[in-house]
Order: structure tokens, then C-alpha cells, then sequence
């Protein structure tokens, strides 16, 4: 895959900036949406038995786990949001797929990080009922949950053998 942006770093960072800017906007105003047009559980049946708007706050992670872990989720986070930005400002990954898996990562990071600092807790509302199982998540939780699995699918296939050196320039092992 050619990347068009690799020989302009400038050109680079601003579309990894204004992709991760946008993904952010999507997801506050997704949740502020839903603050000010729901009351908290309310819930509005669009596929019966399978796909609902709830809108619930989450003091945890997916599925609540570590409800009263605030400040973890908040370090955590942080550090990855720095190693990403670390990541895309210095080009590690030559590959489009690799690096748009770390701007998801990343604008869903922020996204939910906005709310654990500024209420404590993330507002999800997108529910999802699979037999068993309901989920309730947001739209960071969607571009962190596929960044993650695009950047694994990257790593394990596509990365492999292959090595950048210290010119940038990528060589087989």
C-alpha cells in the first residue's frame, strides 16, 4: 500500500490530528445528545430483543468491571494516549491500516477520558442484547474496541518479520 502522506510529516500529523479531532466530536456530541434527549435509563426499543438506545453512566470498564477504579482507568488511559501520540508523531509504523488502528485507539480514548475527568463516569447508550448477554457501550468504546482489534490483526499479520530501521526504510528479516 503506498503512503501518500510518508514523505510529509506535517501533511501527516495533521490528518491523524483532524481524524482523531473528529472522532471525538462524534462521540461527545453522541453523548451529549443522548444526556439532554433521555433521562438516565431510559430506554428506547429500536429492534426488540436486540438493539436498544439506554442511556446508563458507567463508573467502570466494558461491562462495569472495577466500577470504583476511577483514577486507573484515568493513568491508564493517559499513558496510552501519550505512547500513541509518541507512535503517529514519529512515524513508527509505515503502514496506513497500522496507523489508522492508533488514531481509533486513540480518539476514543480521549473521548471517554473527557468523561471520567469531567463527571466520573462514561455515558454509554448503544445496547446490544445477544442471547445471553447485554452490552451497553458508546461510540469511543466502538473506535477503541475495532482500533485494537485492527492494530492486533496488523501486528500478528501484517507486521510479522518485517523491521524498520533507523532510515525508516523497511527490510525483511
Amino acid at each position: 500500500m503506498i503512503d501518500v502522506f510518508g514523505k510529509k510529516p506535517v501533511l501527516r500529523n495533521l490528518v491523524w490530528i483532524v481524524a482523531t479531532a473528529l472522532i471525538v466530536f462524534i462521540d461527545q456530541l453522541t453523548k451529549r445528545l443522548v444526556v439532554k434527549n433521555m433521562e438516565l435509563y431510559d430506554e428506547h426499543i429500536l429492534i426488540p430483543g436486540f438493539f436498544n438506545l439506554n442511556y446508563v453512566r458507567n463508573r467502570g470498564a466494558g461491562l462495569g468491571i472495577l466500577a470504583d477504579a476511577r483514577w486507573v482507568f484515568i493513568v491508564f488511559t493517559a499513558a496510552v494516549i501519550v505512547i500513541v501520540v509518541w507512535l503517529l508523531a514519529a512515524y513508527k509504523f509505515k503502514s496506513a491500516f497500522a496507523n489508522i488502528s492508533l488514531v481509533f485507539i486513540l480518539g476514543g480514548g480521549i473521548g471517554n477520558m473527557i468523561d471520567r475527568l469531567a463527571y466520573g463516569e462514561v455515558v454509554d447508550f448503544f445496547q446490544f442484547q445477544i442471547r445471553y448477554f447485554d452490552f451497553i457501550f458508546n461510540v469511543a468504546d466502538i473506535f477503541v474496541t475495532f482500533g485494537t482489534l485492527m492494530f492486533a490483526i496488523y501486528y500478528i499479520f501484517m507486521h510479522g518479520g518485517r523491521k524498520d530501521d533507523e532510515s525508516g526504510q523497511t527490510r525483511e528479516n
